[in-house]
């Protein structure tokens, strides 16, 4: 697993992060990922607990990082669930580095798919960002469907 401070980080930062090593087998997952994926436990296959819809062709730990500069896209096969992210090792500066994670977040498009998805706010957010309403709607995304294939590289 990562030190203590980058396991920290990482349940801080990116509530939503996978960690698994080159075998694809989670080692860790981020504490808000459970509510949309209660798969995504340790010893888990990464490609059980979520089916990658971009890129394209990747099956291992290679391929992940041959192509760790683009968008990942993974789907929660249970509830259709799409999170939007990035892959990177844990160790940058060793290549044979065996610790990878997946950092990234549901990809929602309108705020009656979050209250679905059975997510909120924390009473300590809520309390430090009070609700705006011109901010809520400013946010929101205007679904055009998605992306041509010819939008994602090969």
């Amino acid at each position: 697993m990562p030190t203590p401070e980058v396991r920290a980080l990482l349940q801080s930062a990116f509530p939503f992060h996978l960690v698994f090593d080159r075998d694809l087998r989670l080692l860790g997952v981020g504490r808000s990922l459970p509510k949309i994926c209660p798969a995504a436990v340790e010893g888990a296959a990464l490609l059980d607990v979520a089916r990658l819809l971009r890129p394209k062709g990747v099956r291992d730990a290679a391929g992940l990082i041959e192509r760790s500069d683009q968008l990942f896209l993974l789907q929660i096969p249970h509830n259709g669930v799409q999170l939007r992210g990035q892959v990177i090792a844990l160790a940058p500066a060793n290549p044979a580095s065996t610790r990878f994670g997946f950092i990234g977040s549901p990809w929602v498009t309108n705020l009656e798919t979050v209250a679905g998805l059975g997510l909120t706010l924390t009473s300590q957010m809520e309390a430090r960002y009070p609700f705006d309403p011109t901010a809520v709607y400013s946010c929101v995304l205007h679904d055009w469907g998605p992306p041509p294939d010819s939008y994602w590289s090969a």
